[in-house]
């Protein structure tokens, strides 16, 4: 969704949305797949609403995790430079921007108007540099309200805190719950009207890592007790989604299937095969942005009709930036 390999070390990422859409769940189902990557995880928890049960059922370590509850912003912001500059830990959220109140209100001393904006803005931008020298992965979850009696335009806007957050985030994610699928199939009345799964939709609205993707990306959540993301539902939504269906020639991203195509028979013949639609989606973007090439997958064969007149790219030379260590260099200033 990124457009890039996976995420990228020392940004700040923004997880924006509405209330119980699943902000909190998918930083901390995050959380879980860096840690066992070994990533050192922390959470800093400014709601104090997280539940060690569901950490684990999340695929958290808790005995790994470093948690932090700060009782007001300031307290927020050193816990963050505290978990990443001295306990050099790597990948973790802050919880959320929106409950970070300065110590004044937080102490019934008041803290006038802008009073919470003045300080996200002043320890955004120490936490901004920090995240960035020391290489960490940073997710900032922020509220989205609705002001009420707007008739015109988009009522929506991001929870109090000002503009820090969204200015210091280099990739900003609006997430919602839609399609929420209930479980018909409960004996009993009370059950039946629990969410057997949803679909969560993702708009990249800010990127500053790669190209900004802003077509929104579903996600297939089932089981939100355990907030188990379906790679293969979610596999099938894109390729359904992006055209990748073929049922002329009975194929899918250029995988042969049998049936008439239905979703199930797709599940079936996608089930441990998922990364070939999201690289044929990464591929259609990428021809998309570029206008030129299609850098194909290193799986695809000769002759697969889905790279049918695809030149692929051959070596472009290094990727990397050249780069001077200014303490390293000796300044002559001359005559003035």
């Amino acid at each position: 969704m990124f457009g890039t390999p996976g995420l990228t070390r020392g940004k700040i990422y923004e997880i924006a949305g509405k209330s119980d859409v699943g902000k909190s769940a998918l930083a901390l189902r995050l959380i879980g797949f860096a840690q066992k990557q070994g990533e050192k995880g922390f959470d800093i928890d400014v709601e104090k609403g997280l539940n060690k049960e569901f950490a684990k059922k999340l695929g958290i370590d808790a005995s790994k995790l470093m948690v932090i509850s700060p009782d007001h912003g300031e307290g927020a912001m050193k816990g963050l430079r505290v978990a990443i500059r001295d306990k050099g830990r790597s990948f973790g959220v802050l919880d959320s921007s929106t409950a970070c109140l300065p110590e004044n209100e937080t102490n019934d001393a008041g803290g006038g108007m802008g009073a919470q904006a003045r300080m996200m803005s002043s320890e955004m931008k120490k936490v901004d540099k920090i995240v960035a020298k020391h290489g960490a992965i940073l997710f900032v979850i922020s509220q989205v309200k609705t002001k009420p009696g707007v008739a015109f335009g988009n009522p929506e806007y991001v929870s109090s805190g000002g503009s820090a957050v969204g200015f210091h985030s280099r990739v900003r994610m609006v997430i919602s719950k839609v399609e929420v699928e209930k479980d018909d199939k409960a004996s009993d009345a009370i059950f039946q009207k629990q969410e057997k799964s949803f679909t969560m939709r993702l708009v990249i609205s800010k990127n500053h890592t790669g190209p900004k993707r802003t077509v929104p990306f579903d996600l297939i959540v089932g089981n939100p007790n355990m907030f188990d993301i379906e790679l293969t539902k979610t596999a099938v939504r894109w390729a359904k989604n992006f055209k990748l269906v073929d049922t002329s020639k009975k194929s899918v991203a250029g995988i042969p299937f049998e049936g008439r195509g239905t979703e199930k028979d797709l599940e079936e013949v996608l089930k441990g095969q998922e990364y070939v639609v999201f690289e044929a989606v990464d591929a259609i973007f990428k021809a998309r942005e570029d206008g030129l090439d299609v850098v194909a997958p290193e799986n695809a064969e000769e002759g697969d009709d889905m790279f049918k007149g695809v030149e692929i790219q051959g070596d472009v030379g290094s990727d990397e930036f050249e780069k001077v260590d200014l303490n390293a260099v000796e300044e002559d200033d001359g005559e003035v």
